[in-house]
Parts: structure tokens; sequence; C-alpha cells
């Protein structure tokens, strides 16, 4: 009975594991490129709660970290410019610490508009250079 239940038990781990791997895959796939954060901002309802990957640079991490403000690189060209983003971060799995002045390609949805700022909930991060 034992070996039996250890390998169904096994057989669930490995199912539960490729399902997670899957769910993220398509959570990213289903990220649209980053636009400006000028037209996240000015139609912010029509953007509001789709998912976007961006590139950004790590300006501040907020005493509780849990958010940040980063500068986006909007054209991809690694060039962080003068347009910031407040991101909460929101990741389950990922424990990794997210420090000041780390470049990260972000995987989150937009929620809206704060002081003029577009916010993102961040679901998955990749630090650059790690």
């Amino acid at each position: 009975g034992k070996i039996t239940y250890h390998k169904i038990q096994n057989k669930f781990q490995t199912e539960t594991t490729q399902n997670r791997e899957e769910n993220i895959q398509n959570f990213k796939s289903s990220c649209e490129k980053y636009i400006s954060s000028k037209d996240l901002v000015r139609y912010e309802q029509e953007f509001l709660n789709r998912n976007f990957y961006f590139v950004g640079q790590v300006l501040v991490v907020e005493d509780n970290a849990n958010s940040y403000v980063i500068r986006t690189d909007e054209n991809f060209d690694g060039v962080y410019g003068d347009n910031w983003i407040y991101v909460t971060d929101c990741r389950e799995s990922d424990t990794t610490k997210i420090l000041e002045s780390d470049v990260i390609e972000i995987y989150g949805t937009f929620i809206g508009v704060k002081d003029n700022y577009p916010c993102m909930e961040l679901y998955f991060a990749d630090i650059r250079g790690l």
C-alpha cells in the first residue's frame, strides 16, 4: 500500500509542477509588449487589467520591500528614460529580493494610475545578470 501511495503522490507532485510551469508560460505569453507610460495614463480605462511585459531599472524599493518605483525602457533599447511606473510585488513562488538599480524583466497586470503614474502588479520577474 505505501509504495502505491508514494507513486501516486509523486505523480501528483509532478503534474502540479508541470501545471504551474504551464500557467507561468500561459501568463507570460498573454503579456503584451509594454507601451508608453503616457499612453497608459491617458487611456487608463482602455488598458485596465491587461497584462504587459516590460524591462525597467529599479529606482526605489519601498520600505515594505513590496513595491518599487521603476524607470522603464520603453523602446527596449537599453535606455532607461524618465518614464516611471509603480510596481507592487505579487509574486507567490519566487522569493528572490529585488534591489535598487536591478534591471528586471517584468510580467504583470496594469491596475490603474496613481499620481499620474501607471501602476502594475508584478507576477513574474527575471533579474538580468543573475
